[in-house]
């Protein structure tokens, strides 16, 4: 149901390029304008998700995509995680483990792992080699949850969080997002709204 309320507005276009196509309707200028028009709550956010700037130069027009939308390899994350235990190990820290009951996380982790897990599936899919991730502004409402969250899930070693306090899902993430699929599902969509990122 989520899906069919997000893509309604791209259903219909693609409906109307059909008929026009095969000659069942025909489009004006005034027809396409109010189609544009109609749609503007749903794909004026949607291009603000993914597209950073758009300029036009001598060559044409260019697009210059958000970061944090292409994602971030899943490799690269690896890499850092690895880093990390390796330098907590060195000073005597304790190397979690990710947790195998998903109840025994808090609230504020659940709603942080719904939003990577509902996104990741969205925009990418599952066994994608990229991540997507989001954060919270200090200033936000949401932050001391979203920081608590963050905090937790990165212990587990479930997400990365980079220095711009962006999260990210791991490979563990991924793993015991798909092995807790159902309670997962079940969850609020708490994190639903977003703003671009600060520039690294």
């Amino acid at each position: 149901m989520d899906w069919l309320k997000r893509n309604f507005y791209y259903m219909v276009v693609l409906a109307a390029a059909a008929g026009e196509a095969f000659d069942k309707i025909t489009l004006d200028w005034v027809g396409v304008v109010l189609l544009l028009v109609a749609g503007f709550p749903t794909w004026l956010p949607t291009f603000a998700r993914y597209v950073k700037a758009l300029r036009k130069t001598d060559k044409g027009w260019e697009i210059e995509t958000r970061e944090d939308i292409i994602g971030l390899p899943a490799k690269q994350i690896d890499k850092v995680i690895e880093i990390k235990t390796e330098a907590i190990t060195e000073v005597g820290g304790m190397e979690r483990r990710a947790p195998d009951n998903y109840q025994r996380l808090s609230l504020h982790a659940r709603r942080v792992l719904k939003a990577l897990w509902h996104y990741q599936r969205d925009l990418f899919g599952e066994d994608s080699p990229r991540r997507w991730g989001f954060g919270v502004g200090r200033q936000a409402p949401g932050f001391p949850g979203y920081s608590i969250g963050v905090r937790e899930l990165e212990w587990d070693k479930l997400v990365y969080a980079d220095p711009r306090g962006l999260c990210y899902l791991t490979n563990e993430g991924i793993a015991f997002c798909k092995k807790h699929r159902d309670p997962l599902d079940g969850e609020e969509l708490y994190f639903n709204s977003f703003v671009p990122a600060p520039d690294a």
